[in-house]
């Protein structure tokens, strides 16, 4: 078995690029499969020049010129063509209305929800997918197609969990230990193979340090929690409001209020996990079914109070604003300002 210095392989490299092929992952590709060629020959006095000369003669008489005119031929016919725009277009939009999302959701705007799940589904099952299949039909070797396939379902992972853990959805947790799992597999192989090759030694590099801040970016995000002062600090407004609450209540002796109260307090109490909790940060451990109880439970008795107290002099129906799972503010806390707000439009 041969070895190849440093020099030889620059020397390769360069030859490769005189011979007119300029397509860079051809390039990398001949260059692996020369060098390859090279160190299985057996390690005798022949010299380097033969060796060399005989890879090439493998090629065929058209070379590696040839080479490449194939392999443009495949890459630009008309199916390929046209999955080149769709990824152009879908990129577009997908960048256009994330980046509209994020701005709209900063401003507390409407539609800035949409916006984000818009542009992520059109990333996570269009784009993500057309630039792996593109990597992995570049490669040549089985690790290449490896390496490809965790990469799709990484970045796959990756934009799900994003989606899911702005959204606040349940099962946010098990889709980034996933991406950690999966990314933990897929950096260090991406690295190393890039790596072995002097024409893409750079750009791997490069590539991989923004591939480890956007992973490490979202590792933080799985494991995020609200510091010690931001939930003292939301205790703190919880037994405000909560007293706030007792005192309106106090000088205020209206039966449907007391029902409307008591209809919330029960339909908090009635799911798993949140009789009597009064967790602040991270949001009530809630399924999305319980949460749909409770929203549909408060919606019927404001919507039943609103009836029984539009013949009181000063009401003013009050509108349902629908509890959601929050970084800080729990279930009960939510709950508990929308108590407030029917008792203050009472006494006003």
């Amino acid at each position: 078995m041969r070895s190849l210095t440093e020099e030889q392989i620059d020397l390769i490299a360069d030859d490769i690029r005189l011979r007119g092929v300029f397509t860079q992952s051809l390039q990398e590709d001949l260059l692996d499969h020369i060098c390859c060629f090279i160190e299985e020959q057996p390690d005798d006095e022949r010299p380097f020049e033969e060796i060399y000369r005989l890879a090439l003669d493998a090629f065929g008489q058209s070379g590696l010129q040839g080479v490449q005119d194939e392999t443009l031929y495949l890459i630009n016919r008309p199916y390929l063509t046209k999955m080149k725009k769709i990824a152009f277009f879908t990129a577009g939009l997908s960048s256009f209305t994330l980046i509209a999302g994020a701005l709209f959701k900063i401003q507390h705007w409407p539609g800035a929800n949409l916006m984000l799940v818009a542009g992520i589904l059109v990333l996570a099952f269009f784009f993500i997918p057309y630039f792996f299949y593109v990597q992995f039909t570049e490669q040549t070797e089985k690790k290449g197609k490896v390496i490809a396939a965790l990469g799709l379902i990484t970045a796959f992972l990756m934009a799900v969990g994003a989606l899911f853990k702005i959204m606040h959805w349940p099962g946010t947790i098990v889709i980034l230990m996933g991406f950690v799992i999966f990314f933990l597999a897929f950096l260090p192989l991406y690295i190393i193979n890039g790596a072995r090759n002097p024409l893409t030694r750079f750009s791997t590099v490069s590539n991989g340090l923004l591939f480890a801040c956007i992973g490490g970016f979202m590792m933080l995000m799985s494991f995020q929690q609200p510091s010690k002062a931001i939930t003292d600090s939301f205790a703190t407004i919880q037994l405000n409001e909560q007293q706030l609450l007792e005192s309106l209540q106090a000088n205020t002796n209206n039966a449907a209020l007391m029902s409307f109260v008591t209809t919330c307090n029960d339909a908090i109490a009635a799911e798993p996990n949140n009789s009597g909790n009064n967790t602040i940060g991270n949001g009530d451990p809630v399924s999305a079914q319980s949460l749909l109880n409770i929203n549909n439970a408060i919606r019927a008795a404001l919507l039943k109070l609103n009836t029984d107290m539009s013949g009181t002099t000063g009401w003013k129906p009050v509108a349902f604003d629908e509890i959601q799972p929050s970084l800080y503010g729990s279930v009960k806390f939510q709950v508990l300002q929308l108590e407030t707000k029917v008792y203050a439009n009472a006494v006003n």
